[in-house]
């Protein structure tokens, strides 16, 4: 389905949950916004929500994460969640858990209302690319009916080309437009062999014929260094 022409968007998924989308779109989001345009941070389903939560009334905590990091010095940034759900699963289960029906309707007109009212809008997955959304329908599927160019975030660890190589021949199998991929690094590297997390990214490459288009650390506070932006530069060119 061909989206609205005014935005540019991009969605960002992942090799695996947990691999640092959210400090990845946080890190985009703040350098774009510097930019002097105007962005979206669209999260269409978060699962593992609190019933109770108290933060804010958003009920994502990706999205409170990112406006706890943005609201201050880019005030104009908007978010949106579609569906919050509590259990922690994938969004098919949980959906059925909270006894939710998730209409993909709905997913493609918040989605296209963002990108009528942004010049950019992110698009924040939840977990990888065959994450069940509803019945015979998975994320993949979902970046494919919003017209999207997609990103995949890679936690650098052992194991990761395997998972990075396989998610990148899906997406190309269901006729995504992959980009390319980030590389984060994990918190606790320093259990890692450090031969293995200087190769990764050439193996990635290799295998999976995506570029490497930034090498971003895994931790909040680093990711929200000005200097950080820096690492996202060929990234940024494409919203020029």
């Amino acid at each position: 389905m061909e989206r609205p022409e005014k935005a540019k968007t991009l969605f960002i998924t992942a090799t695996d949950t947990g691999a640092g989308k959210t400090f990845f779109t946080l890190a985009l989001a703040r350098a774009l916004s510097s930019l002097g345009l105007s962005v979206a941070v669209y999260k269409p389903i978060q699962t593992g929500c609190k019933p109770n939560n108290s933060l804010s009334s958003l009920g994502s905590e990706d999205l409170e994460l990112i406006l706890e990091h943005c609201s201050k010095d880019f005030p104009e940034l908007g978010v949106k969640c579609s569906y919050c759900l509590s259990l922690p699963a994938t969004p098919e289960l949980a959906a059925k858990e909270d006894r939710v029906e998730i209409n993909l309707q709905k997913l493609q007109n918040d989605f296209e209302d963002l990108c009528a009212k942004y010049d950019v809008v992110l698009v924040e997955g939840a977990g990888g690319l065959i994450v069940p959304i509803a019945q015979n329908f998975v994320m993949a599927d979902l970046i494919s009916s919003f017209g999207c160019d997609a990103l995949l975030v890679v936690q650098n660890k052992l194991g990761c080309i395997n998972q990075a190589c396989l998610s990148a021949h899906y997406a190309k199998s269901k006729g995504i437009n992959l980009k390319g991929f980030v590389l984060n690094n994990i918190s606790n590297s320093e259990k890692e062999n450090p031969k293995v997390l200087a190769n990764n990214a050439v193996f990635i490459q290799e295998y999976a014929k995506i570029s490497c288009l930034a090498e971003l650390p895994f931790s909040l506070e680093e990711s929200l260094e000005a200097d950080n932006a820096k690492n996202l530069e060929q990234i940024i060119l494409g919203f020029k």
